[in-house]
């Protein structure tokens, strides 16, 4: 369904044309919110000469989005087995195809009447479709009971009309005229001034008008009365407090389309605003990407400085954070003998290229490569050996499935490439002359590999790029992309092909023949495709992106687009990377419990060392003594969370929540032995709805087994105990209790052999 939602919101992209210029004079400039369009009808020329326009009929636009409200309302009626279903949504697809045929202006400002803190206007202009807009405004009116209270005015003024929700009772529609007007308001202007074309589609948010209008109503106070931190600190280190305003605009420029989004900022810039900071693109950074790359992307972040900052607010907002943070970080070296922070965060350098090149062999997003300049190649290279030795070894002892993976490596001119053959991708890793590449296919990795090490020409060398360059002359770029649509969109597209069937024909969604002609051919937009590009940023006033692409869309048929959102990215994405991504955050929770597992039964030896060699049955003399925290006696497969005021609590209710919720057990009255058979403890199997779990052996070495593995190996405890099950050394771990004599008759000579 939300796929088909998205076809839809860019099929509507297209026949919007916006600026609804003749109605700003009916926004307040005090208005916190804007929003509004103008329809191709009122634009004339400018956009019938468009290739929105030309693409729109040639396509048939209109149609295409009759058979997806079709669509959608069929699949609707089955999931719901309402038959209505399929009407309301063409009701709803209906008012879409009206509006997009009017002139809208939509604003929010603080409101003012008493009852009522914010007053929301929609002003509309059209001849056609004032009939079904208006009904649909009186329609709501009357459901909402709005005009009762007198909450909901209804605008009908000729050619204007619309509604307005908290208003001032009969006021009507103002003309604010040129001086109170939206038009003068300075954010406002300046987000019009930051493109070149007409402006057709205008959004605006006045973020020191929004703070200023919820601190007002008191808002920002309810976090401090309910004890929580105040939100104005929290704005504060965020950065948010420095922003002004933020926007974007679009419109028709020439025959192409333009879009703009701008944050425009006020005084010191702190945390996020601190990151958009940074040295401009240099040829030097270009000079990683072929000079025939079809797609490429060079972008400015230190991910470093970002965690950096991330870090330090958790750290004032939370000061236990630091601590956690730093024993985290200190689990994760003795793991793997790396120290994720120096190691390869801190090793990675502010400048990174994406591309696609034909010399992959791959002419969609597959085929991209992704390079970043680190700081020390040889120490980044032994990093990753040790990831990937660490990676294998877990890989090798966890994964008794049907499907076998390992990490395998290639020699290729003078690099190490680390690759993960899974289904149809082989995702790559390597390091070469101090350049971190990383693709979907090690084919991609070696093309990279050989841009940086010889002198076949960059990406600056392209006479295409250059002339999408030139477009951003004078301007300090922290970003730069460019596609040639004639090279990329036959594999985009192919994509579009393949997922669109895919999506309907597995997804439950409905009959895959359903989406047949969807998709217009090829040919009927590809003369329309031609060299797109966009770039970022940063000067004295704030942040800007600007794009400019053929048509509306455009960039959808480019490895851009599926990265930045697009269709076919994101159901690629979902289909083939998230069971991988699944698999490996099973992995990680499981290496997680095993080292968990292992701590615990360390702390019952060292508690040994001092009490005549027996561990202790009670899980809470080992909490109460500060060998662990009550962290470690949750696995993170169960999710759980420890009570923040645990430590505030009297012992008797300490004791009660640990033996209760520890995800831990233990066989009870064991003594420190070494014997690499006997279990120790293990994990409650319910944790994973006994489908395997951890288990820890008296020598401290710790297995993961799974599935009817696991159930078979606690089966054993009976045998190593004198008849004590699984299930005994569970109630014994949530109510410990001493012996009987008859009970240390029993398994006594069993426990000590």
């Amino acid at each position: 369904m939300k796929r088909i939602l998205v076809i839809l919101m860019m099929l509507f992209a297209c026949v919007l044309n916006v600026h609804a210029d003749d109605l700003r004079r009916f926004v307040p400039a005090d208005s916190v919110a804007y929003f509004g369009w103008e329809c191709g009808t009122s634009m004339g020329d400018v956009y019938t000469n468009s290739n929105a326009a030309k693409i729109a009929e040639k396509i048939g636009l209109e149609k295409q989005i009759d058979q997806v409200a079709e669509l959608i309302g069929k699949i609707v009626a089955e999931e719901n087995g309402n038959p209505q279903a399929a009407m309301q949504v063409n009701m709803v697809v209906g008012l879409i195809k009206s509006l997009s045929k009017t002139d809208v202006a939509i604003y929010v400002r603080g409101g003012l009447r008493m009852d009522i803190p914010i007053e929301v206007g929609l002003i509309c202009k059209s001849e056609t479709e004032k009939a079904q807009l208006l009904g649909s405004m009186q329609m709501f009116n009357m459901m909402s009971g709005g005009s009762d209270q007198g909450i909901v005015q209804i605008i009908d003024n000729d050619e204007i009309f619309g509604m307005i929700v908290g208003g001032q009772a009969d006021a009507g529609l103002q003309d604010y005229g040129s001086h109170d007007a939206i038009t003068n308001n300075d954010s406002f202007k300046k987000l019009i001034a930051a493109g070149q074309s007409k402006a057709m589609i205008v959004g605006m948010l006045d973020v020191q008008g929004l703070l200023a209008l919820l601190g007002e109503q008191g808002v920002f106070e309810i976090s401090q009365m309910q004890g929580g931190p105040d939100p104005i600190i929290i704005l504060d280190e965020l950065g948010i407090l420095g922003i002004d305003s933020v926007g974007f605009r679009a419109g028709i420029l020439g025959k192409d389309w333009e879009h703009v989004t701008a944050i425009f900022t006020e005084g010191e810039r702190k945390g996020l605003l601190k990151n958009l900071e940074t040295d401009p693109i240099s040829d030097e950074d270009l000079a990683v990407v072929p000079m025939t790359a079809t797609y490429m992307q060079v972008v400015k972040f230190d991910i470093a400085k970002l965690v950096e900052g991330i870090k330090q607010f958790a750290f004032k907002m939370e000061p236990e954070a630091e601590s956690q943070f730093n024993q985290g970080i200190a689990m994760a070296r003795a793991m793997t003998g790396v120290d994720v922070e120096s190691d390869v965060i801190k090793q990675l350098g502010n400048t990174w290229a994406m591309y696609t090149d034909p010399g992959v062999g791959v002419p969609n997003i597959l085929g991209i490569c992704v390079t970043n300049k680190v700081k020390d190649g040889s120490k980044l290279a032994a990093t990753i050996d040790k990831l990937v030795a660490f990676a294998n070894q877990q890989i090798t002892k966890n994964n008794d499935g049907p499907m076998q993976f390992t990490i395998r490596q290639i020699q290729e001119e003078g690099m190490t490439i680390h690759t993960l053959p899974v289904m149809i991708l082989s995702p790559a890793i390597a390091v070469k002359n101090d350049c971190l590449i990383f693709a979907l296919n090690p084919q991609a990795v070696m093309v990279a590999g050989d841009q940086i090490s010889s002198d076949n020409g960059t990406i600056v060398d392209n006479a295409q790029f250059d002339m999408i360059r030139k477009q951003f002359a004078g301007q300090p770029l922290s970003s730069i992309m460019y596609a040639d649509l004639q090279q990329t969109a036959p594999g985009m597209y192919q994509q579009y092909l393949q997922l669109s069937q895919m999506a309907m024909t597995f997804s439950g969604m409905g009959n895959g023949n359903d989406v047949v002609g969807l998709i217009p051919p090829l040919n009927r937009i590809m003369r329309f495709m031609k060299p797109m590009g966009g770039a970022s940023w940063t000067n004295e006033q704030g942040y800007f992106s600007r794009s400019v692409t053929p048509f509306p869309t455009a960039e959808f048929m480019s490895p851009h687009g599926a990265m930045m959102g697009g269709l076919p990215g994101a159901a690629m994405g979902a289909g083939i990377m998230l069971p991988a991504l699944g698999a490996s955050r099973r992995t990680a929770r499981q290496m997680q419990t095993n080292t968990q597992m292992r701590g615990l039964h360390q702390s019952l030896v060292m508690y040994a060392q001092s009490n005549r060699g027996r561990y202790t049955n009670d899980l809470y003399d080992l909490v109460d003594g500060n060998y662990f925290t009550i962290e470690y006696i949750l696995s993170p497969i169960a999710g759980k969370t420890p009570p923040k005021d645990f430590d505030v609590w009297s012992s008797d209710q300490q004791r009660a929540w640990v033996l209760a919720n520890t995800d831990f057990i233990f066989v009870p009255n064991l003594k420190e032995d070494l014997n690499t058979l006997r279990v120790a403890g293990f994990l409650d199997p319910e944790v994973t709805g006994f489908n395997g779990g951890s288990i820890v052996y008296n020598d401290n070495h710790v297995e993961w087994h799974n599935g009817e593995n696991f159930m078979k190996e606690l089966e054993k405890i009976e045998d190593q105990t004198g008849g004590m099950t699984w299930q005994d050394c569970i109630e014994a771990t949530r109510n410990p209790k001493p012996w009987s004599e008859e009970e240390h008759k029993k398994h006594k000579s069993k426990l000590t052999k």
